[in-house]
């Protein structure tokens, strides 16, 4: 599960615009099946779900995600 978090805040703009959460996990996906990770999208929501929780990021309604100022202080 680290290594899914380390990925989803590297793919998140530190500068806290929203993206598309469904591009966010493709880019995700990309980069564990280039480490040859064989992780799929039910670990990565999982691992959205728990960093939205520890409030590093924020999901919205509209399925766009964003990184929190929180998230930016501890994950850096």
């Amino acid at each position: 599960m680290n290594r899914i978090r380390f990925l989803i805040v590297e793919n998140l703009p530190q500068s806290g615009t929203r993206i598309n959460t469904h591009g966010l996990i493709d880019n995700v996906v990309r980069d564990l099946s280039a480490m040859d990770s064989m992780l799929g999208t039910e670990e990565i929501v999982a691992a959205l779900d728990d960093l939205n929780e520890r409030q590093y990021i924020v999901l919205f309604n509209d399925e766009t995600v964003a990184m929190t100022q929180l998230g930016a202080r501890m994950m850096f």
